[in-house]
């Protein structure tokens, strides 16, 4: 799996910087991947054909925002074609990060997708320990990414046993039977869910929808007053104390999008909001439109309460 990192050359300094965090969590990550930007391309090389491969190529793109990236020519006019289209299809992830101030809020397509730092304030702004603490973060979200394109690698390799298996266990668990998955990890029932959220948020829990569901993994959204919260049921997140990949005010308009892609058969991509690019099942749902109308009966639900 590659990482393709898009930037200015302004900003260089930068872009070492997110190479270096990478290859940090890569030497203690189950994961091999390369990452990649145009520093690679040699004297002679067709630069151009070369970057279009390796975007198509890649899972996910770090894009080093800056004014020098949002006013460079070639990026405006050539590269975010081919990041945002390869986007679209479902096929890349996009993981933006400010490093120097500028008007991203005027950028559309920016504007609708998670920022690091997630008060779109730049990096250059914050002191050392701060700018360290976002590229963690940034890193983090990158090995989630990396979690997800192998978790549905696995999905679309699933023999037809193993498929009628997960969805004998989907409903075990949406019955609020007790689920074990293939390591022996006990998935938590609705119920226990539902408790296990209102006391992390300290706000009872109004409803719940299951997205994803294989034989090692769960995904939850769960509404409380006012809130949406994604929970990521899976032993290595419970071990890391990390069941809440995120939560998300729900006052204001919520845009949600939901697809299926031509080359997979068992999973879709939804956006919710800013969150971009979050597996579903394809068997839990009888469309994309019948997802999104549940995810918006649930934000309903929380703004209401």
């Amino acid at each position: 799996m590659d990482i393709f990192i898009s930037y200015s050359h302004k900003d260089k300094e930068w872009k070492d910087r997110i190479v270096t965090f990478m290859q940090c969590m890569k030497q203690q990550n189950k994961f091999d991947y390369t990452t990649w930007d145009d520093g690679e391309i040699h004297l002679g090389d067709e630069w151009s054909n070369i970057i279009q491969s390796m975007i198509e190529k890649s899972k996910i793109a770090i894009l080093v925002i800056s004014p020098d990236f949002l006013s460079s020519k070639f990026i405006n006019d050539t590269e975010l074609d081919w990041l945002l289209n390869q986007r679209e299809l479902g096929e890349l992830a996009i993981v933006p990060l400010i490093v120097r101030p500028c008007p991203w809020e005027v950028v559309d397509w920016l504007a609708k997708i998670q920022l690091h730092p997630a008060d779109g304030k730049a990096l250059s702004s914050g002191k050392e320990y701060q700018i360290e603490e976002c590229l963690k973060q940034l890193s983090l979200e990158v090995n989630r990414l990396l979690d997800q394109a192998k978790t549905e690698g696995d999905v679309e390799g699933e023999s037809e046993e193993e498929i009628l298996a997960a969805e004998a266990a989907t409903e075990a668990t949406l019955s609020s039977k007790k689920v074990v998955s293939e390591s022996g990890y006990e998935f938590r029932t609705p119920a226990e869910l539902k408790e296990y959220v209102a006391n992390q948020v300290g706000k009872p829990v109004i409803d719940l929808l299951l997205i994803f569901s294989t034989k090692n993994q769960h995904t939850w959204l769960v509404a409380t007053p006012g809130q949406l919260h994604c929970i990521l049921d899976s032993e290595n997140t419970w071990t890391a104390d990390r069941l809440f990949q995120w939560s998300m005010s729900t006052s204001g308009a919520i845009n949600v999008k939901a697809r299926e892609r031509s080359k997979y058969n068992n999973s879709g991509l939804v956006d919710i909001g800013r969150r971009q690019n979050w597996l579903y099942s394809l068997r839990l749902f009888a469309s994309p439109d019948d997802l999104v109308s549940q995810i918006e009966a649930l934000l309903q639900k929380a703004q209401h309460s």
